[in-house]
């Protein structure tokens, strides 16, 4: 599979990222410029402080143990800004997008969670992201779900019990996504898994 990173920079702050994981079966600058093309739609609702850059390198990942099989790179620059002036609201509150997919895996259907910076202050509406937009959103995540670019959500394979050093089962899978929506409430991120 693919991994394919966006860098996002809030009033500032830099070191905000996206990870994503893509199927290996679809060029790697194809789905680079597919994501490019959800986050230019998505610049509508983000304040003109915020900019998202699509890395150029990525690497290709095991999906069943996670080991790097590859770096991968496309030379075609992908950046984009937020489309609305004025300022954002502040950096814990962030636009949550939600994928869902048909795969089970650990007794549980595979779910992701994507958290999108730089919200323009003029989308809140009563302390909420404003449902209109969301709406809007949650159409372009559900074509951007649906249009064969192979965007998955990735369960990492399970650690074995007791092992020292760590080893894990092949047990991993990139789960594709059929659907995705956009949260009315803004969101925060509290950790994150790499």
């Amino acid at each position: 599979m693919h991994e394919i990173i966006t860098d996002w920079v809030n009033n500032g702050h830099s070191g905000l990222v996206s990870v994503m994981y893509f199927s290996d079966g679809i060029s790697f600058g194809t789905q680079r410029a597919a994501l490019a093309g959800l986050w230019s739609e998505i610049d509508g609702a983000l304040d003109n402080n915020t900019t998202w850059t699509v890395r150029t390198t990525g690497r290709q990942i095991a999906e069943a143990n996670g080991q790097i099989v590859a770096n991968l790179s496309d030379a075609t620059t992908w950046t984009g800004t937020g489309g609305v002036t004025g300022e954002a609201v502040n950096d814990a509150a962030q636009i949550l997008l939600r994928w869902k997919t048909n795969t089970i895996a650990g007794r549980r259907f595979v779910q992701g969670r994507q958290y999108v910076p730089g919200s323009a202050a003029v989308q809140q509406v009563g302390g909420n992201f404003a449902s209109t937009v969301a709406a809007t959103i949650t159409g372009l995540v559900q074509t951007f779900a649906q249009a064969g670019t192979g965007f998955g959500i990735w369960h990492r394979p399970t650690k074995v019990p007791n092992s020292n050093p760590p080893q894990y089962n092949n047990d991993g899978v990139l789960a594709p996504v059929v659907s995705g929506s956009c949260w009315t409430e803004f969101a925060s991120q509290r950790r994150r898994r790499l």
